[in-house]
């Protein structure tokens, strides 16, 4: 395996997703509060991966793989990156991207071997449920196998 440093943007987007999602899309308003709570989600997101990376590179010093001249962590604020639109196709692929940004991060950030208990990895994790969720329930899919042809099956138009 090999990891780097996602970008602050990458994890800006997770984040925005991630409050968007635990809302239940009704879309957050990113107050003080909960924009100092999405700036310390960043950090920490930003900071596991950068242990990930540390880990695998050990001997990298300053020079780790990913974005040239993000800021320092520490320095690193949340800003929300565009999430609603009003088009049912469009959030089904506004949902997949979300799921394979969250499953890039977590390839990216799993390397160092704490990554399971860490606050990175209960985000990510939280997350790609979320959105799992609510592609599900967007796309009218059904709980349980109904039969053989479950998945190749067209699905049934109300």
């Amino acid at each position: 395996m090999s990891a780097y440093m996602i970008s602050v943007d990458h994890a800006c987007a997770l984040v925005t997703a991630y409050l968007e999602l635990r809302s239940g899309g009704r879309g957050s308003s990113f107050s003080d509060h909960l924009a100092a709570e999405a700036t310390a989600m960043v950090r920490d997101l930003l900071t596991e991966c950068e242990r990930s990376v540390r880990h695998r590179y050990p001997t990298a010093g300053d020079d780790l793989p990913g974005p040239i001249g993000a800021p320092p962590i520490s320095e690193t604020t949340f800003t929300a990156v565009p999430w609603s639109t009003p088009y049912a196709t469009h959030r089904n692929r506004t949902l997949a991207r979300v799921i394979n940004a969250a499953r890039c991060y977590s390839y990216q950030a799993c390397e160092h071997p704490e990554w399971i208990g860490s606050r990175g990895h209960q985000i990510v994790t939280d997350l790609i449920e979320m959105a799992s969720a609510a592609l599900a329930r967007q796309i009218d899919s059904t709980w349980t196998v109904t039969g053989r042809d479950h998945f190749t099956a067209a699905p049934e138009v109300a």
